[in-house]
């Protein structure tokens, strides 16, 4: 312990001391006319007053009274058995008999100042209840050691320690806030005996576990004199708890989802072929007048006017994008291809709480999975799926993809035209007119945001070897087309097709957009109830809890067996039931970076 502690503990209980004897001395008087022995913890004995033994609290000793600090990583009990037998899961016990201190296990290595650390790596931790026990803990664990550490002082004072912590018994925030401290590892809670039965559809049941430390002392003299609420600290660290599992919430919401946006795009196929005829239709009703305005011989004419290709191309490519993709608020993320959900609980736990530290500074014995912390999880999902309030999540950005998609689709039509020339007795080809229009649905429809249509006006004269005094009127009239059509067109039949567009395929689309959108809604609703049951029945089957100490309400168990005056903490707790009918049998309750420190005698 540091010089300074054992001043100031001196120093205050000197003063006590002082404070002590007045208030004894003015007793004495009275006492001893009563009765004719008394024993006092006073600094002072005075026979005159007693012919009793005597006893004094003298906290500025520094040896002579023992103690006892321990610091475990894992402990607790697997499908039923105790993980306290389990050789190399023990961690360190430092205790000092008042005079000399020693450790177990035997190979601690000492650190000075009667403080000891037993190392334990955390890829062995699965490996040594295999061999000892023949269970199977479902941890895929960090890589990298963990401390754990004790001191025990000849004065009274003592620490443990476990998990991420230095050589001076307290928690490593620098390596924590470094990234270098690992992680505990995640535990696949789905491979418990029986567990999967229980949860139903629910799969894939995960949590994933940070850096975690915890760190005990207790101060017997302080003890002695003001209680346990002045004399022992305790504090512990979690640096990140993750949740995740496979729902069947997710999952049915995915394939309603795959189900409206497949209808939606067949929906609209079929209603782009009827408007690719619509267009046509409108192009050969629309160009004819317009080339016929433009003759202006009376032995040329229109012949024939063939619509060549009409095409609309839809690419639901984006559209299809958005279900694929995760959705993530940075708390809560849900894939729902994949139909799981994850989630960050140390932020949602800070949330809920009001705690800037996440899942550390939380009151003894803080149950993460509270209906609070679990009502929040439901409503950050059901803001990703849908905020009416701001217009945004999956469904808004569905039902603007939809209507983009469609706006989006390219146009493209390709007619050709015929202008004929009477000769003095045949009727012969003069003109050969193309034309091809290339643009989008938004562009048709003069839509903020999209180009105006490509226009590509083409035209040549024909069989100009017997046109005899017809070749001077078509070079001028293919000369008339090349300079007039294309603003004729604009003019003219762009109006018409953005008429044609809108009534054969916006407004068709937009209806099977209505009818996704509505069953989408409907079907969120449906999963937000059901991912609320999930969630219900995982609180029921799993607790976890931030900050176990045994001797806090509600007094759960401690991490493994304490005395009387032996004070433990507990970074994080975590207990699985099998949920049978019979009874729910536990399957898991482990402790992970447990510490004591007590009892500490005088």
């Amino acid at each position: 312990m540091p010089e300074f502690s054992r001043t100031r503990r001196a120093s205050r209980v000197s003063l006590r001391r002082r404070m002590l004897s007045a208030a004894v001395a003015a007793a004495g008087l009275v006492a001893a006319m009563l009765v004719p022995v008394v024993a006092t913890d006073a600094a002072w004995n005075d026979p005159e007053w007693v012919n009793g033994a005597i006893g004094t609290l003298d906290c500025s000793v520094t040896e002579g009274l023992t103690s006892q600090g321990t610091g475990r990583v894992l402990s607790g009990s697997l499908v039923g058995e105790s993980l306290d037998p389990v050789a190399g899961l023990s961690g360190i016990v430092v205790a000092n008999d008042g005079a000399t201190s020693s450790a177990q296990p035997a190979g601690s290595t000492p650190l000075g100042a009667d403080a000891y650390v037993s190392p334990i790596a955390l890829q062995a931790l699965g490996g040594l209840i295999s061999a000892d026990l023949g269970l199977t803990l479902p941890l895929d664990a960090g890589v990298g050691s963990y401390a754990q550490y004790g001191q025990a002082l000849p004065d009274g004072a003592s620490t443990g320690a476990a998990g991420a912590v230095t050589d001076q018994g307290t928690i490593d925030l620098d390596a924590v806030q470094a990234g270098t401290a690992p992680s505990m590892g995640t535990f696949q809670l789905s491979q418990l005996p029986g567990i999967g039965p229980a949860l139903g559809g629910i799969a894939d049941l995960t949590l994933g576990v940070g850096a975690v430390a915890s760190s005990t002392t207790v101060d017997g003299c302080e003890e002695r004199w003001s209680g346990p609420a002045a004399a022992v600290q305790r504090d512990y660290l979690v640096s990140g708890l993750d949740l995740g599992f496979e729902s069947p919430a997710g999952a049915a919401l995915s394939a309603t989802a795959d189900t409206a946006v497949g209808t939606l795009l067949t929906g609209v196929n079929t209603t782009v072929s009827a408007a690719e005829t619509a267009l046509g239709n409108a192009v050969v009703a629309g160009l004819g007048p317009l080339l016929t305005g433009l003759i202006n011989n009376a032995l040329l004419s229109l012949g024939t006017v063939t619509i060549d290709s009409v095409d609309i191309a839809v690419d639901a490519t984006p559209l299809q994008a958005l279900l694929d993709a995760p959705l993530t608020d940075g708390v809560v993320s849900v894939d729902l291809t994949a139909g799981t959900v994850t989630v960050d609980l140390a932020t949602l736990v800070g949330e809920v709480h009001e705690s800037s530290d996440g899942l550390n500074g939380l009151a003894p014995n803080t149950s993460v999975l509270s209906s609070e912390v679990l009502t929040a999880l439901v409503d950050r999902v059901g803001l990703l799926l849908r905020n009416p309030a701001t217009q945004t999540g999956l469904l808004y950005d569905l039902e603007r993809a939809a209507a983009k998609m469609v706006l989006d689709a390219s146009v493209s039509i390709e007619v050709s035209a015929i202008i004929r020339a009477q000769l003095a007795i045949v009727t012969v080809n003069a003109v050969d007119v193309g034309v091809t229009i290339d643009g989008t649905v938004g562009g048709l429809l003069g839509e903020d945001g999209y180009a105006a249509p490509d226009i590509d006006v083409t035209a040549e004269a024909l069989n100009t070897g017997i046109l005899g005094a017809l070749l001077a009127p078509v070079n001028a009239l293919v000369a008339i087309i090349l300079s007039s059509l294309e603003g004729l067109i604009v003019e003219n039949l762009l109006p018409t097709l953005a008429g044609v567009l809108q009534n054969s395929l916006v407004a068709p689309a937009t209806g099977l957009i209505g009818t996704m959108t509505t069953t989408l809604f409907g079907a969120v609703t449906t999963a937000l109830g059901a991912l609320d049951g999930e969630l219900d029945l995982i609180s029921q089957l799993v607790s976890v809890t931030v900050n176990s100490q045994p001797d806090q309400p509600p007094q759960p168990a401690p991490p493994y067996p304490v005395a009387d005056g032996e004070y433990a903490v507990s970074a994080l707790r975590i207990g699985v039931v099998d949920g049978t009918t019979a009874g729910a049998a536990s399957v898991l309750n482990v402790f992970l970076a447990s510490s004591t420190a007590g009892p500490n005698a005088f």
